[in-house]
């Protein structure tokens, strides 16, 4: 008797979230699993691809979404066109304490014509074995485990921020410098980032609040000095009131944007002044407040890739 279905566990060193990421975002997906330029992540969704041994017969795959529990559960239909048979995929995602355990499952495969040697039950084992166990979790190490570092140089009066994206160069370079996006991660919850005024030109300026829960308000200016776009811009950053008159001295922040194999590095210095601004900065929580910005960013874009 063929065998019904066949299911695949293993624990991968990465975050619930990123391990969902590459299982439904088509640009992640198509660097390790199949180019599905239909595919969304929603309940309803068919789409189509076209794949095979190589050298051997190409099949094509039509499947339907029929359910989604996002960062827990995706499941659709798995038919071959012009073909009898319908059978399941699911994959399904548990925490291990700072690891996921992913569990696939292929269900219905008894379902599929006996006399169709492609559609043999090792042949899907070994499918899923490659895809799982070397094409995915190659992706995982190589790609997901984004780089971040937050050095602070007394010495020089300046701080050093790298972060690394899992997105395109364009995607995160507007998240830098468009305003409807900046104001939906540009503060640390449960603050909000509110732009009264903001022209992105040599000679322009940013000038915003960060507003609390309460409504107190926290406002900055930023003066863009140069723009190399979607590589580098510099601007003068100070503290205001609501006038817009500038609590100096301020600090000189230097971005600058690079892109490799899907991923996006952000590498930011912020030069200060005077010492006292520096050390001020930080007892305000700017480390930790930062950080916390940049991992909104992380999940914004994470949605703003699906779209």
């Amino acid at each position: 008797m063929k065998k019904q279905s066949f299911s695949i566990e293993r624990i991968f060193e990465a975050k619930r979230k990123d391990v969902w990421r590459a299982l439904t975002e088509k640009e992640l997906m198509k660097q390790w699993y199949f180019d599905l330029p239909n595919f969304k992540v929603e309940v309803g969704c068919i789409f189509e691809f076209t794949a095979g041994e190589e050298g051997g017969v190409q099949y094509l795959h039509h499947c339907e979404i029929i359910e989604v529990i996002p960062e827990q559960k995706l499941t659709h239909t798995w038919c071959y066109v012009g073909y009898e048979g319908e059978s399941f995929l699911t994959f399904e995602l548990f925490d291990e304490g700072d690891k996921t355990r992913l569990k696939v499952t292929h269900s219905g495969l008894d379902t599929f014509q006996a006399d169709v040697k492609d559609f043999a039950f090792h042949n899907f084992e070994a499918g899923w074995n490659h895809i799982i166990n070397i094409s995915l979790k190659d992706f995982l190490e190589t790609n997901m485990n984004l780089k971040f570092d937050f050095t602070m140089d007394k010495t020089t009066k300046t701080v050093y921020i790298i972060r690394e994206f899992a997105a395109g160069l364009s995607l995160v370079w507007d998240a830098f410098t468009n305003q409807e996006i900046l104001d939906q991660w540009w503060a640390p919850k449960p603050w909000e980032s509110r732009t009264k005024v903001m022209n992105f030109e040599v000679g322009g300026r940013r000038f915003y609040a960060m507003v609390s829960p309460e409504g107190h308000e926290r406002w900055s200016i930023q003066k863009y000095i140069s723009i190399s776009p979607k590589t580098n811009f510099k601007m003068l950053n100070t503290f205001a009131d609501k006038d817009e008159n500038p609590e100096l001295p301020g600090s000189e922040w230097d971005l600058s944007f690079s892109e490799q194999n899907g991923r996006t590095k952000v590498s930011v210095s912020i030069y200060n002044e005077s010492l006292e601004r520096m050390e001020k900065m930080i007892e305000m929580g700017f480390k930790e407040g930062f950080t916390m910005t940049l991992d909104y960013l992380e999940e914004l874009l994470a949605t703003l890739s699906q779209k």
